[in-house]
């Protein structure tokens, strides 16, 4: 099972805070509000060290949602996209108690994609707008990029956090693997060879540092 995350305001100086952190290469006048990220490379990761799949599974999810007092002292707002439901039960209510204890948090966003696939997340927004206009609460002539984008998942969950500038894929791949097609749409794609595990602050500081030298262009852009 893949897991995803997209990071809305990367560093604190987004956020109003102290830039002490922030590498001197990296611009802080241009970050980008929205940084997903392709977490590949786990199994292999495990694999060359001889660690059970499963038991580098777990350790990945206690360490993604068994710390819910760090992410509240930080002001983190956690959310999950994706399907859930075929998720341990144990995990399911961790994953609830780490929303519901962060929903009031003002800081940066992280939103964690498990079991989540472009295609459906779009069939479900498409179902969902094809009810509203079976009920007479929309025409069809309302079915907009606006109206859509807000019925799939992200904008469901967090309504103010627009599509990522970044994109950034680990362990050599370069694919997106079924992952926000709707939002992805204008966004930087950069892939990292080193594996998810491998992947540090170094990594993402060059990331941060190849996104700000390109000349990024739209075309015709009608949604954001």
């Amino acid at each position: 099972m893949a897991i995803t995350a997209s990071i809305a305001a990367p560093y604190p100086s987004r956020l109003g805070a102290t830039t002490t952190r922030l590498p001197a290469e990296v611009d802080p006048l241009r970050l980008p509000n929205h940084v997903a990220m392709i977490m590949d490379g786990n199994s292999r990761w495990a694999k060359a060290r001889g660690i059970a799949k499963e038991r580098q599974l777990r350790a990945a999810a206690e360490a993604c949602y068994s710390n819910a007092r760090e992410i509240v002292r930080d002001g983190i707002q956690f959310h999950c996209i994706g399907d859930t439901a075929r998720l341990p039960r144990p995990l399911q209510a961790k994953i609830s108690d780490a929303q519901s204890i962060t929903s009031g948090n003002t800081g940066m966003k992280l939103v964690m994609a498990i079991g989540y696939g472009g295609h459906s997340d779009l069939v479900q927004a498409c179902q969902a707008l094809a009810r509203e206009v079976e009920q007479g609460k929309m025409a069809v002539e309302e079915i907009d990029q606006i109206n859509l984008a807000k019925r799939l998942m992200l904008g469901e969950r967090c309504e103010d956090v627009g599509a990522p500038e970044l994109l950034v894929r680990t362990s050599g791949e370069q694919r997106l693997s079924n992952f926000m097609l709707w939002h992805l749409a204008y966004s930087e794609l950069v892939f990292e060879k080193k594996l998810w595990p491998d992947f540090g602050e170094e990594e993402y500081k060059n990331a941060l540092v190849e996104f700000q030298g390109r000349m990024r262009t739209f075309g015709v852009r009608h949604y954001s």
